[in-house]
Order: C-alpha cells, then sequence, then structure tokens
C-alpha cells in the first residue's frame, strides 16, 4: 500500500483543485478561517448535509473549497451510517436533505471526479508502482 500510496501523491506537492464541497472525513482549516467560517452546524444531529452547509457557508463568505492533490486520506464510504438499519438511514438524509434545501436552496448530489492533473514527475515505471502491493 506505500508504493501505490507514494504513487498517488508524488509529483503533485502544492497541487489543488477546487470543488463545490468536499467530504468532511479528513479537512483541515487555518484556526483563524474556522473562526470566521465557524463550526458545524448542530442543525443535522448525528451528521449528513453538515459538511454540504459548512462548504456553502465557506464559498458564500467568498472563499473555496479545495482538494489536495498531495494528500492522501483511505476512508471507507459511509462505514459509520451503513450500521444504521436502512429506515433510518433513509430518514435522516431525508430529514436532513430537507433542512439543507430550507437554508441554502435546492442541494446537489456529490459527484466523484474522474480527473486528475498530471503529476510534476514522470516516473518510467508507474504502471508497475501502481500495481505493487505493500
Amino acid at each position: 500500500m506505500v508504493s501505490k500510496t507514494r504513487a498517488l501523491k508524488t509529483g503533485f506537492r502544492g497541487k489543488h483543485i477546487a470543488t463545490r464541497v468536499v467530504a468532511y472525513f479528513a479537512v483541515m482549516f487555518r484556526n483563524n478561517d474556522l473562526e470566521k467560517f465557524g463550526l458545524l452546524s448542530m442543525d443535522y444531529g448525528r451528521g449528513m448535509f453538515e459538511d454540504d452547509d459548512h462548504c456553502h457557508k465557506i464559498r458564500q463568505d467568498g472563499y473555496e473549497c479545495v482538494v489536495a492533490e498531495d494528500a492522501f486520506v483511505h476512508h471507507h464510504l459511509s462505514a459509520t451510517f451503513s450500521k444504521m438499519n436502512e429506515d433510518e438511514r433513509v430518514k435522516l438524509f431525508n430529514d436532513n436533505k430537507a433542512t439543507f434545501e430550507s437554508k441554502w436552496g435546492p442541494w446537489q448530489p456529490h459527484e466523484y471526479r474522474h480527473d486528475r492533473q498530471p503529476s510534476d514527475i514522470l516516473f518510467p515505471n508507474e504502471d508497475l508502482l501502481l500495481e505493487r502491493g505493500p
């Protein structure tokens, strides 16, 4: 895994890409900026949509949300929420979506990126590096 991770982030130092919303499983703020934006809204209870809400607030304040290209975080999507029974999870999603929309208007579903800017470094055996295990 180390070599795969290294290949994914090497050559991207200092690069970032703007995005509408970032998932808050791994985010970073300067303390003085967080003081400007404020903490996550408690309107969403256990979660879902609090990161969308916070990103909307950040963008409304004239800042942009970005993904750091030189960082790698492995996150097992919805590991916590997948432990809830489906009816409870759907209700939480729908209730929090309604809360978000009452504050900000129609919610836009998240989209995955399908491309990435090129690395500053060319690896002659990059394909091998990505295929090798830990």
